[in-house]
């Protein structure tokens, strides 16, 4: 069983920060994080990135306020993708997911004119708003949506009222 779990992984590259952890495919780059809270990963061939936004809740979110900050997230961000000129990608309706802990979304997109695939993945935890979101150019959408998807089902938070913080 453990051999199996290092076989998958093996060649993949593990990130692992203080507030969330993921695995990247293998060929991907990390880097420093490029404003606080804000990191960027990325891969050349073909060109795909990565960029993880988290923001730390002001106080603890009960269950209704994940589920209410989820949607303004949500809604904001699924806006400035449409805001994208000339040509703004056509969007999947968002998959809503939600447990005891986590509140979360995801939809896809594609820009026909620039070949642009896009997924979004957004996390609601008591205490972090996380958005994961990966960009691809020159790849199949079924190729985009399986590293996506992939990359996304890696994702673990490190919600701090978790840990006693």
């Amino acid at each position: 069983m453990i051999s199996d779990l290092l076989n998958k992984l093996r060649g993949r590259t593990v990130v692992e920060e203080s507030l969330f952890r993921l695995v990247l495919p293998t060929g991907w780059r990390t880097g420093a994080p490029v404003q606080d809270l804000c990191w960027v990963y990325s891969s050349e061939t073909p060109p795909q990135q990565l960029t993880v936004s988290l923001r730390k809740a002001a106080s603890p979110c009960e269950k209704h306020q994940r589920s209410q900050a989820l949607a303004e997230l949500l809604r904001l961000r699924r806006e400035a993708d449409a805001q994208v000129s000339p040509n703004p990608p056509t969007l999947t309706d968002p998959d809503l997911m939600a447990d005891d802990e986590i509140d979360s979304a995801a939809y896809e997109g594609y820009q026909a004119a620039t070949g642009r695939l896009l997924s979004c993945c957004i996390m609601v935890s008591p205490s972090l708003l996380a958005t994961f979101y990966y960009e691809g150019f020159g790849l199949t959408p079924e190729t985009a949506v399986n590293t996506a998807t992939q990359i996304f089902a890696s994702v673990q938070l490190f919600d701090p009222l978790w840990n006693g913080a």
